[in-house]
């Protein structure tokens, strides 16, 4: 992924989605497998990338913010 073909900002990993949604690693887990975010996360393999603005729409939450309903 090149940054010349989109402005998108992703983030890498199980661990870039739990930094994002500012949860745990296991939290992330549970919120990926539940599929709320499937519009926003792209596997291939053990390969996760998610589309961080994406993501945070979906979840409907705003960099800072803790959500206690997970």
């Amino acid at each position: 992924m090149t940054e010349n073909v989109t402005s998108t900002q992703w983030v890498k990993g199980i661990g870039g989605l739990a930094e994002l949604l500012q949860v745990s690693i296991s939290t992330a887990k549970r919120i990926k497998k539940r599929g709320s975010l499937k519009k926003a996360i792209h596997q291939e393999g053990r390969t996760i990338l998610t589309n961080a603005p994406l993501a945070l729409e979906l979840f409907g939450a705003t960099p800072g913010k803790h959500h206690t309903n997970l």
